[in-house]
């Protein structure tokens, strides 16, 4: 098949085309027709519509990188085109523009069967159709896709991703006010032009006036003569030749000076200081005073220096991103490349100030019938730090022997907890504090350790991230570190799947040993099924984690082992374990935070007195929605649980777990999952002012004889709900 163009030639002037009954049509005859029709039709309405004009619809809405825009049509080249609505990805700062990318294609009996002669079976005439899609860039360059002959790319309208701020683009033609409005302006200039010649004109005389004065005051300055008067003691002038021979000769005799009684004599200033440290004695070190105490004034110790130095030196570290602004590089301490960034990280932890810190903790229950837990804090303070040794000695009797900085414990193979801990505070409790908590036997190590050293640097100071992206290859990994905030500012962590070997233990943020720690602000990405890995794991005390945002995490977002830590505000996505998991340790806090998806919301395994309030749990995928083990004192309260894969609270082998005032939810169809659930051994659970909906007999689940209970209220405001 051949096709023949038309013959249409807008400078001919031709409006119609006469057919005559004798004559033969030519298809190009046709063809024309549609080009007159097109061209008369697009005459008229360029002067309505520029090309891009949003006739109806593409209404957009955005959030963040994700701008979503409806169907809609607009106007080009004489035509109404169609546009689908589509849902765009943006880049994450700057102005985007959004474009319409509009290509032209033939259309023939091979791609649409309905052009074919009936009668015949021939293929009819061809069709050209036009089709749109919104894009992000300019495609204008872009090879044509495959059997499209033209495009045409416009411009409709900008979106700013960080403020959300959706311009349309509405293109128009000139109109008559428009003409008007150039024609006053070109008159404008015209006078203006006139008024710059003239300026310079008289710039002109000016400078001729300059130069003649110029010339003047060359002439005069140094010429001699008489074209000054003589100075006075009234009046400024030229000096005088005699006043000029009386200054020489001052200059060759010495000036009389007398000497009034505000002068000593040497010997008087001698008398004067002979109470004072002689000059040698000043900056010469030794003992020539003792040291400073916070009583009595005096020198400063080398171990205070040190730690004056190093309070002096508590700083912030800018870490800039490889995508961050010129300005913030610039400003940075540190700038990563994009590539194993977590190199530089390490880099500006390490930056900052060593100052010694508390040492060491020591956590382990008994392995005798009576039971008990022990938790042995050491601390010595003092300028050197608190660097403390515990050593544990099998021996035939119970002793406790204390040197400088190290503890011993000789212990029999009967000795329990309690006698331990006795045994500890009264030989070394100025060293040391230890508390027993006696709950029953519930083995965590299974058996005393031999010994332990223990001890932290502090890292006084701040890694601040500036906003961008974070390329992790491994794991940010630092041991025994404390006083140490890593903080964000939209700032970006995202997993690499590189080749190297992550081990289990491994997160991208690790932190073992430590305490008194900080990370806020923080977007952690993972890299999902790729790797089994945590977000952050960490080991210590007094450890805070808040405002941050986990996706697609392998493993736990957020993996905890010590006493008094705390998650706050954090949201997590998509993990492939549960959102949070507490071990060995009490005073948990995990509040204010946001589970969407993950396999499991919140888990305590083997901890004491805790708190899991104010969350939000939505649509685990295969765990709990609070899971408690092996845990004592535990309270989970004003939780919203919504759909859990399971159970929406299970607690197995817990003492003194409260379950008050949660609100627990389970779709119609979400057979055999339970509100509340007890298994195991355990007691005093307390379950109390829920709102659960879930199906019937699945309420809440106490295996016989088990558990002591006391239930209050649990029942009211219940639907579809009946206590099991």
């Amino acid at each position: 098949m051949v096709i023949i163009g038309d013959s249409f030639d807008a400078t001919k002037g031709y409006k119609r085309i006469h057919f005559c009954e004798d004559r033969d049509l030519l298809d190009t005859e046709l063809n024309e027709l549609q080009e007159i029709a097109i061209y008369e039709r697009r005459a008229l309405l360029d002067r309505v519509y520029a090309p891009g004009t949003i006739l109806e619809g593409l209404v957009a809405t955005g959030q963040g990188q994700t701008l979503e825009v409806t169907d809609g049509l607009l106007y080009l080249d004489g035509h109404a085109v169609s546009v689908p609505g589509t849902i765009l990805t943006c880049e994450a700062t700057g102005v985007q523009t959004i474009w319409v990318d509009v290509f032209r294609r033939t259309i023939t009996a091979a791609d649409d069967p309905s052009l074919v002669n009936p009668l015949t079976g021939e293929p009819t005439a061809e069709r050209e159709k036009w089709i749109a899609t919104l894009q992000t860039r300019d495609t204008t360059n872009d090879p044509l896709p495959d059997g499209a002959t033209g495009r045409t790319v416009v411009a409709i309208m900008t979106y700013d991703p960080v403020t959300g701020e959706i311009i349309r683009l509405q293109p128009r033609p000139l109109t008559a006010g428009d003409a008007t409005r150039l024609d006053a302006h070109e008159e404008w200039l015209e006078e203006h032009d006139t008024a710059i010649s003239m300026l310079d004109t008289r710039v002109d005389g000016q400078e001729t006036a300059l130069t003649a004065l110029d010339a003047q005051l060359n002439s005069h300055a140094g010429a001699g003569g008489a074209a000054h008067a003589t100075a006075t003691q009234g009046q400024a002038g030229f000096m005088s030749a005699a006043d000029k021979a009386t200054l020489d000769a001052l200059a060759l005799t010495a000036p009389i000076h007398n000497h009034d009684d505000r002068y000593y004599t040497e010997g008087e200033v001698d008398t004067m200081l002979a109470g004072y440290a002689p000059l040698s004695h000043v900056g010469a070190g030794g003992a020539a005073h003792p040291a400073a105490t916070s009583q009595q004034a005096g020198f400063m110790t080398p171990a205070d220096k040190v730690r004056a130095d190093a309070a002096q030196r508590i700083a912030t570290v800018v870490v800039a991103a490889s995508d961050a602004s010129p300005k913030v590089k610039a400003a940075a301490d540190f700038v990563c490349t994009g590539a194993n960034d977590e190199a530089v990280i390490l880099q500006a932890i390490d930056a900052l100030p060593e100052i010694p810190d508390l040492c060491a903790n020591i956590e382990f229950t008994d392995r005798t019938p009576d039971g008990g837990h022990i938790l042995i804090r050491a601390v010595r303070p003092g300028p050197e730090g608190n660097a403390i040794t515990i050593v544990f000695v099998p021996d035939e009797a119970l002793t406790v022997t204390v040197d400088q900085m190290a503890i011993q414990v000789r212990y029999p193979a009967t000795a329990t907890i309690s006698q331990l801990a006795t045994a500890i505070n009264q030989a070394a409790g100025a060293l040391v504090y230890s508390y027993i908590v006696k709950y029953g036997p519930m083995p965590m190590l299974p058996s005393i350790p031999q010994s332990f050293e223990g001890g932290t640097m502090a890292r006084a100071g701040v890694v601040a991230f500036s906003e961008g992206t974070f390329y992790i290859y491994q794991p940010i990994k630092r041991n025994n570190v404390s006083r140490l905030t890593l903080a964000g500012k939209q700032s970006v962590l995202r997993l690499v799947d590189s080749s190297y070997q992550w081990a289990l233990e491994d997160a991208t943020i690790v932190l073992i040993g430590c305490a008194y720690c900080t990370i806020e602000g923080m977007t952690f990405i993972g890299v999902g099924g790729a790797n089994e890995l945590d977000g952050i794991l960490f080991t210590g005390t007094e450890m805070v984690i808040r405002n941050c945002v986990f996706i697609d995490t392998g493993q736990n977002a957020v993996d905890a082992q010590g006493d008094r830590n705390a998650i706050v505000n954090c949201l997590s996505r998509n993990a492939g374990s549960y959102f949070v998991v507490c071990r060995q340790g009490e005073h948990y806090q995990v509040s204010g935070c946001r589970s969407e998806a993950d396999a499991g919301g919140i888990s305590l395994v083997t901890c004491g007195p805790s708190v899991i309030a104010g969350n939000v749990i939505a649509n685990t995928q295969s765990l709990q929605g609070v899971s408690v083990a092996n845990s004592r004192g535990i309270t989970v309260t004003g939780n919203a649980i919504t759909s859990p894969a399971t159970a929406g609270v299970e607690v197995v082998n817990g003492h003194n777990v409260q379950v008050v005032g949660n609100q627990i939810i389970h779709a119609a169809s979400d057979a055999n999952r339970w509100g509340v659930r007890f298994t195991g051994t355990g007691d005093f659970a307390l379950v109390s002012g829920n709102l659960l909906v879930c199906p019937a007999n699945q309420f809440e689940f106490f295996e016989s004889g088990q558990y002591a209970t006391r239930l209050a209220g649990s029942g009211l405001n219940l639907r579809h709900s009946t206590l099991g």
